[in-house]
């Protein structure tokens, strides 16, 4: 920013930065983007995309995962109260719940088994394969969001 660039920072939202920091940012120039609600990427994107979108997630993560990991991670994010099959079985009927939508996010970003989508490689096949086509039929908060990133990246924001 002391050099004339603009500058943004676009990060999850479960560890807020400090308010003198993010004050000492913002009036230095700086604009901030977050996901909502103290989550992270991938609890955004389970909680904000459609069913079908959803299904296509678990699909890929068990592409790019060993495999079985997917499974048991859900396993141990539930208690081993689900299974993949019973959360894919969900969306096979209708709406996955807000339940299984939490669950799945939480056992996507298990850092200890390096989550499912955690390189820049992966979450880029996720963008261009589920993300953009499904981006008109995804909530309207996560649009506006990613929305915004993209205005403020071609100077409009």
């Amino acid at each position: 920013m002391k050099l004339g660039f603009r500058v943004a920072v676009f990060q999850d939202n479960d560890k807020p930065p400090t308010e003198a920091l993010l004050k000492q940012f913002i009036n230095d120039g700086g604009v901030l983007f977050t996901w909502r609600d103290g989550r992270e990427l991938e609890e955004e994107l389970f909680a904000s995309l459609p069913a079908a979108a959803i299904t296509a997630l678990l699909e890929i993560a068990q592409e790019l995962t060993e495999e079985g990991m997917v499974s048991a991670l859900i396993s141990t994010a539930s208690n081993g109260k689900a299974t993949l099959d019973s959360v894919l079985q969900e969306g096979r009927v209708g709406e996955y719940s807000q339940g299984t939508r939490d669950l799945l996010g939480r056992a996507s970003r298990m850092r200890k088994e390096g989550g499912w989508f955690k390189s820049v490689g992966k979450m880029e096949r996720v963008s261009h394969g589920i993300l953009c086509p499904n981006a008109a039929n995804s909530d309207p908060g996560f649009n506006a969001i990613a929305s915004g990133l993209l205005e403020w990246g071609h100077g409009q924001g």
